[in-house]
């Protein structure tokens, strides 16, 4: 994995976990909230995610042990479990957002519960049934990986975006130019999700983050935190689309507003105007899940 990226085990990976969790918890005092009831929801949230690698790291464990005496599941169960621990690390050290980690825990819920299923009803007497399984595991974890390396190399987008911001391009003229270049015709929000990736997947590789695969990929361009509240209408497309989002997982962003920028943009390409009235994003440090991650690796 990448070098400043800790890889976490099982059992750390749950530490890790509690860990953040009270650091969460301990950051109520640092945080305004309009009502008990928007509280209570940050801290439902933050439980949840909790829970959620509690319960994706045990059903990856009853997996192993279920297939543990079968010659031909135990090694794909085996390779699902070290998959779902890469993915975590992410969730953990890379999103930092408290929100935006919900949603990605659910993505890799469905995911994994996915790939318990086809383990269960695979064919173990068609070689080639087993081997397309393991392939396309393989090939996730591979994609993973490629995001972690990549979500390291912030200084290089940095760059990129400081670039794009002078010469005047709007995000939405970029994300049609790249677009172009792929061959995908007609609006862009209308395009499959995996054409949307790739489009964004491309942007990453020009930014200088490097490419993450060919058909999957995980969205993340970064921007650094500079302003402890911000008002929604002062914030560009330019700006959100090239660096806001992901300079929200560094952040505590109130509310579910982080998911629906994050949609608004990388749904519609920056075609659709942000929310300008409503919103004010109170921003606090969040847990630093690698500098955790390095503690706890050391114990």
């Amino acid at each position: 994995m990448a070098s400043d990226i800790v890889f976490l085990k099982d059992e750390k990976l749950r530490q890790l976990a509690t860990v953040i969790r009270g650091h969460e918890v301990e950051n109520l005092k640092n945080l305004y909230f309009k009502s008990v009831g928007e509280q209570a929801k940050y801290l439902r949230i933050c439980n949840s995610n909790q829970v959620s690698i509690e319960a994706i790291l045990n059903a990856c464990g009853d997996l192993v042990s279920k297939y543990k005496d079968d010659t031909v599941r135990a090694p794909i169960a085996a390779l699902i479990h070290s998959y779902m621990e890469v993915c975590l690390n992410n969730a953990l050290q890379i999103f930092t957002n408290y929100t935006l980690r919900r949603t990605y825990l659910d993505k890799i819920t469905t995911h994994v519960d996915n790939l318990i299923k086809d383990l269960n009803d695979l064919n173990t007497s068609n070689p080639t049934d087993v081997a397309t399984l393991t392939n396309k595991i393989q090939h996730y974890k591979e994609a993973v990986t490629n995001f972690t390396k990549m979500s390291v190399n912030s200084r290089a987008s940095q760059e990129f975006s400081r670039n794009l911001r002078n010469s005047g391009i709007e995000f939405q003229t970029l994300v049609k130019r790249y677009q172009a270049n792929l061959g995908f015709d007609g609006p862009f929000e209308y395009l499959k999700e995996e054409q949307k990736l790739l489009v964004y997947d491309a942007i990453i590789e020009a930014s200088g983050r490097g490419k993450v695969l060919n058909h999957k990929i995980l969205n993340a361009i970064a921007l650094p935190r500079s302003s402890t509240s911000i008002e929604s209408k002062d914030i560009s497309i330019m700006d959100a689309g090239i660096g806001f989002v992901v300079g929200i997982l560094g952040s505590y962003i109130l509310g579910e507003i982080a998911g629906d920028i994050f949609d608004l943009i990388f749904g519609s390409g920056g075609t659709k105007p942000l929310p300008n009235e409503g919103f004010i994003f109170h921003v606090a440090d969040m847990p630093n899940g690698k500098d955790l991650a390095k503690q706890i690796a050391n114990k």
